[in-house]
């Protein structure tokens, strides 16, 4: 044995750091832990460890070490050997290392910290998962949600889910975690209200959550109406137009062809002759946050503004809208040149009363002659226009002359 190997402690201030040490190195272990092989190995993973370090954690390795079915050797058939590991150097130092990377690892991570009784552990791979939500993993994240009985994560995940639907549809991109949603759970979002995505590509995720479905149980197209039975009704066919129906739902042929003719009428009617035609059984109520913007392009010369915006010359535009909606950008025309940059100090209030709705102050970078989008992705502060009310945009901004010269031309 080396000097250095002899006087490993003296390096290490921290009663944590030397248990951690010990554990890594596999020193005066009394516990062995049998896991799985990893994909592509024959042989299971085997893990040393300290009965005392963990029946100081857990009440669980506590019965498990010194009752009367205590072990020396334990298998743990349900935890993947990377999330054991982590959830091991936890119990030894308190720290969550930082290579929980993956979804995979923290879901299976907070299982185990569930399953052991390690609730700081949990607690920590929830606030994980909370704050890295994407359309990749949401759904899986707020099913792990349901499963593990954590209702701050699972409100967080359905809230991420009903704000970005439009997301997770994009299909070219990672369709994996939108086609592994169980039924159940896509009922509960078709009937959603506040669910973000239009009509007509809630249909076609739909469908391909049917073909997934399919494939998985090497099923026919028989297989596949009977996956779309409990689905069809809680679309919103109505809500889609006469020519998008026509052209990408009719020769789709999952609608029976009666049914596709009562919603082509519907859909040719104005309201007050609907009332002769027989009753749809579909929902003619608008989704309150299906995806629509409300773009604002000016064409204005700004070399007289000065940050911090303080020019007696406010620019602004009124507006009212028909349906509830919430405002993603407002879009201006870009100069006449490449990486322009410009200052922006946006204001969107009530137009009687002067009540602030929403304020940024934003930084922006456009590219020539394209359009020179302010997004507001604030997602605390949705920006919420409901129908009936007259808003008002108010604008200000410091940069070169925009495409369309120096005349204001705002539509």
């Amino acid at each position: 044995m080396t000097e250095t190997a002899k006087n490993w402690r003296h390096a290490m201030v921290n009663p944590s750091d030397r248990l951690h040490y010990l554990l890594t190195n596999q020193l005066h272990t009394d516990v062995t832990f049998s896991l799985p092989p990893i994909p592509g190995e024959e042989d299971r993973r085997v893990f040393h460890a300290h009965k005392l370090v963990l029946i100081a954690a857990s009440p669980v390795f506590e019965t498990m070490f010194t009752g009367p079915l205590k072990e020396d050797v334990v298998k743990v058939e349900d935890v993947g050997s990377e999330a054991w590991w982590i959830l091991l150097e936890y119990v030894y130092t308190g720290v969550l290392p930082s290579g929980t990377t993956t979804i995979h690892t923290a879901v299976e991570l907070m299982y185990a910290a569930e399953k052991y009784d390690l609730p700081d552990l949990s607690q920590k791979c929830s606030e994980l998962l909370k704050s890295d939500l994407t359309k990749d993993n949401a759904i899986t994240i707020f099913q792990a949600a349901q499963l593990l009985g954590d209702k701050e994560l699972e409100t967080r995940a359905e809230g991420w889910v009903l704000r970005n639907f439009h997301k997770l549809l994009e299909m070219d991109t990672n369709p994996t975690d939108f086609v592994n949603m169980t039924e159940k759970n896509l009922q509960h979002f078709l009937s959603k209200d506040e669910l973000d995505v239009l009509e007509l590509d809630l249909f076609r995720g739909v469908v391909k959550w049917s073909e997934h479905q399919v494939q998985l149980q090497s099923g026919t197209a028989e297989s596949k109406s009977k996956c779309l039975q409990s689905l069809l009704p809680l679309l919103r066919f109505p809500l889609i137009s006469a020519e998008e129906f026509s052209l990408h739902i009719v020769p789709s042929e999952v609608l029976p062809l009666e049914q596709s003719v009562l919603i082509l009428q519907h859909l040719s009617c104005s309201k007050d002759k609907r009332t002769n035609l027989p009753p749809l059984p579909y929902s003619f109520k608008p989704r309150r946050s299906t995806s629509k913007t409300y773009c604002a392009h000016f064409a204005v010369r700004l070399t007289d503004m000065t940050y911090p915006y303080v020019s007696h010359i406010l620019y602004y535009d009124s507006f009212e809208v028909d349906t509830p909606l919430q405002i993603t950008h407002l879009g201006f025309p870009a100069p006449d040149l490449d990486d322009a940059t410009y200052d922006v100090a946006i204001q969107i209030m009530v137009q009687s009363t002067n009540t602030l709705i929403y304020r940024t102050n934003q930084s922006v970078v456009c590219k020539r002659r394209q359009v020179m989008r302010v997004v507001f992705n604030d997602e605390t502060c949705q920006v919420r226009i409901e129908p009936g009310i007259l808003y008002k945009v108010v604008y200000k901004l410091k940069g070169p002359d925009t495409f369309y010269g120096n005349i204001l031309n705002s539509s």
